[in-house]
């Protein structure tokens, strides 16, 4: 190598400048200690090996050949980023700057630069972006007082505006006054212990429309605990509020009629034993909703033990599909120590392929009021039928003492029911007041009566009259 070359080298020889030099023919006359460590090599190991061993293969060598070729032809310095392999076989992305030694047409200059580690991190980078820009969710990162400094694709097009448009300004406007103070409020409980805050609130979008939105914020912290920036994510739940908002109407229209009704409801998951019941089954048994819990086993244990077996019967015989329905009538214990009489009705509403049963779903009612009723209704339906065959018995026996009168008392009793006197009467026979007297005397006795009240009640409980006597 000729001296000006060897000043050239030693200028660099030193230095942590990564250098070679090579010949026209395609081998390495020269590199520095910096380049023999950047691939691997020790010290002076790659001189006079062929340029070809410091890459992947022959495919990548002829093309970064040709290129190199095609440049120098036009007395132009090449650059380009090339994979290059390492002595252990790795391979990595370096800068590769080339240019001929002026005045030395068969040696070539070449400085690389080791570019495998920001390669990798730009790649990375470029994923996230793209992944990024494709989400179909609103994606923002904005400065703790709510300064945007990113905004996804979809993010400017839900809301009509550009970066340029958005990138420095503020996002509050375009939330509703109504919900701005409790999105402030929630994202100042942003922490290192907390740092995903998720807010449901109304925003602005471009058209001017009103949309509900979820936005969950993630807290970017620096190494002093400090918030940095907040990355959100938002995503349109407007139908779903939508339907919450119907099945909060739908349920409060459910629960206004099962009130008028008196009717409880109750939901049983068979196959995890597990019962929901309706909020108002602390109007029959006194329980607040935590206390009745939604375990089987502590419903059951709330059933008096003499209608237990019964009900297990019925509940079994429907669950395997020998009812169309279930219905019981059965004693619960309320919280206070009474038992409560509820009727219970149920169907299954779902099956396995193999009629296993999920679930049930069935009403309750406090019939405790009509069942005591019903009892007083049948304990004065007894009492009027004794008193019925009383009085019938009483008939019988009046009729009996009747047919043992005399025409003669018998006419003195209707006349009595008419009101008459003794005289009266013994005018209206033509016989004596005395004779009247008598027959009037022996009446009584055979009738068992002592007044003349008695008498005229007798005769008209009786339906007695002079016509038909």
């Amino acid at each position: 190598m000729d001296a000006s070359l060897l000043n050239y080298s030693s200028a660099i020889l030193n230095s942590d400048f990564n250098a070679l030099l090579a010949a026209k023919d395609q081998h390495i006359v020269w590199a520095n200690d910096a380049f023999h460590q950047m691939f691997g090599y020790e010290s002076g190991e790659l001189i006079g090996q062929p340029t070809r061993v410091l890459f992947i293969d022959q495919s990548s060598y002829d093309l970064f050949a040709n290129k190199v070729k095609a440049t120098l032809s036009q007395e132009k310095a090449y650059t380009g980023l090339h994979p290059r392999k390492r002595k252990d076989g790795s391979a990595g992305w370096f800068q590769c700057n080339i240019a001929q030694v002026k005045g030395q047409p068969e040696i070539f200059f070449g400085s690389f630069v080791d570019e495998t580690e920001r390669r990798a991190l730009q790649e990375e980078l470029e994923v996230h972006r793209t992944i990024v820009q494709d989400q179909t969710e609103a994606i923002s990162r904005f400065f703790p007082d709510g300064t945007f400094s990113f905004v996804n694709e979809v993010y400017c097009r839900l809301f009509g505006k550009s970066r340029e448009a958005l990138i420095g300004f503020r996002w509050q406007p375009v939330a509703h006054p109504d919900d701005l103070p409790i999105v402030v409020e929630k994202l100042g409980t942003m922490s290192l212990t907390n740092q995903v805050v998720t807010i449901e609130n109304r925003v602005q979008i471009g058209t001017g429309e009103w949309r509900w939105f979820q936005f969950v914020n993630r807290g970017l912290f620096d190494t002093n605990g400090n918030l940095q920036e907040i990355q959100s994510v938002g995503r349109d739940v407007t139908e779903i509020k939508e339907i919450e908002q119907s099945l909060r109407e739908n349920e409060e229209r459910l629960n206004l009629a099962l009130m008028g009704s008196g009717l409880v409801l109750w939901d049983w998951n068979v196959i995890e034993r597990r019962v929901t019941p309706g909020h108002r089954w602390s109007d029959i048994l006194g329980y607040t909703h935590q206390e009745l819990g939604a375990r089987k086993d502590l419903w059951l244990g709330l059933v008096h033990p003499g209608d237990l077996k019964l009900y297990k019967q019925k509940i079994s015989a429907h669950l395997h599909g020998a009812t169309a329905r279930f219905e019981s009538e059965l004693r619960l214990k309320h919280k206070e120590g009474h038992w409560v009489n509820v009727s219970v009705f149920g169907k299954v509403t779902s099956r396995e392929k193999d009629g296993k049963p999920i679930r049930m779903i069935g009403t309750a009612q406090d019939v405790t009021q009509r069942k005591r009723l019903n009892e007083q209704g049948l304990d004065l339906l007894r009492q009027i039928e004794g008193l019925i065959k009383d009085s019938s018995a009483k008939r019988s026996e009046s009729t009996a003492v009747l047919a043992s009168l005399t025409k003669r008392e018998s006419q003195i009793l209707a006349m009595i029911a008419e009101g008459m006197t003794s005289a009266q009467i013994a005018k209206k026979l033509n016989v004596a007041t005395n004779t009247v007297i008598s027959h009037r005397q022996k009446m009584m006795v055979k009738l068992g009566l002592h007044s003349t009240a008695e008498v005229i009640r007798f005769a008209v409980d009786h339906a007695i009259s002079p016509t038909n006597k």
